[in-house]
């Protein structure tokens, strides 16, 4: 069927269970954590490899994916830190946490510094740009390469629930907004040294987080001055619910003009390729500036690290 999941250990292999049963076993080649999104109903959640496969409540999203190489050149004395954060969401008054990347040497000096938060996909969480994503890892080597300026790199947990009258559960996507703009934004303003103003601030996610971040950049132009779409929905594929297009057709021109940034990246075979090309033609329709890059794959990782080493080697410049 397809299925690849290799370990973290050159020595071992993995079992996964597909649908209950034993199907077949891979061989372990190193560092390179890949998964699959179709018919795993059962891996166990006490194994090792737990976190690196899935950094997710459920099984989902989680793609083949080319490693990023972890034969770093830059020795262990520039590599940045990966810190929690908890805080009390709004919403749902549930206690919940993001991640914050900061630079090397970011803990030596008072100096501040540009963010960028950074979204997961549907049944992801916080986690999955810093496992599956190789964020620290790719972030280190750009900026020991001098390709991207230091920055503060934030993720947090983008699926959004609400609880209905009958205890059924919504998928409510549009709430990210509020919650980052009320709840994590001012967490990291307050704990962190950030650099103040649109221009210091991006906003960037894949698939679902993308969507998020439409949402949000789109209903409150002037905030983010540097935002990017990976695999990546203007549109709403939820629900159908496009208020924040309408808004962005009535400020076009305060779009383009506020922002920086507006990059676009995509597989080529990516199977929403549909609702990319009514997002360009969109941006056509009302005249919306964008970098737009295709890449080889589809909604996988692969195309995912890819999109962010573009991305950030184009930010605060």
């Amino acid at each position: 069927m397809g299925f690849e999941i290799l370990t973290t250990s050159q020595s071992r292999s993995i079992t996964i269970w597909l649908l209950g049963s034993i199907q077949k076993q891979f061989p372990s080649h190193g560092r390179r954590y890949y998964a699959t999104q179709q018919n795993i109903t059962v891996i166990p959640q006490n194994a090792l490899w737990w976190r690196f496969i899935l950094g997710t409540r459920q099984v989902a999203s989680v793609w083949k994916a080319n490693a990023w190489d972890e034969t770093h050149g830059e020795p262990a004395a520039v590599r940045g830190t990966i810190c929690q954060e908890r805080y009390t969401a709004h919403i749902s008054q549930k206690e919940k946490c993001c991640y914050i990347y900061t630079p090397p040497g970011y803990g030596e000096t008072a100096e501040s510094y540009p963010v960028l938060y950074l979204q997961h996909g549907y049944g992801e969480n916080e986690l999955g740009w810093i496992y599956q994503g190789k964020l620290a890892e790719i972030a280190d080597q750009l900026i020991w390469e001098e390709k991207i300026r230091p920055m503060l790199i934030v993720t947090a947990d983008g699926m959004m629930r609400e609880e209905k009258e009958n205890g059924d559960i919504a998928h409510r996507p549009e709430l990210f907004t509020e919650e980052l703009l009320r709840d994590i934004m001012p967490l990291v303003e307050k704990r962190y040294r950030v650099k103040p103003g649109k221009d210091n601030h991006a906003l960037a996610g894949l698939s679902m987080g993308s969507l998020q971040t439409s949402m949000t950049v789109f209903t409150n132009i002037g905030l983010f001055g540097w935002v990017g779409l990976f695999s990546g929905f203007m549109g709403n594929i939820f629900d159908g619910n496009n208020a924040h297009l309408a808004h962005l057709a009535e400020q076009a021109d305060a779009f383009n003009q506020q922002t920086r940034l507006f990059f676009r990246g995509m597989g080529g075979n990516d199977p929403f390729w549909e609702s990319f090309q009514k997002d360009d033609s969109l941006c056509e329709k009302y005249g919306i500036r964008c970098v737009r890059k295709q890449y080889d794959g589809a909604h996988t990782w692969n195309v995912w690290r890819q999109c962010i080493v573009d991305f950030l080697e184009l930010l605060f410049r």
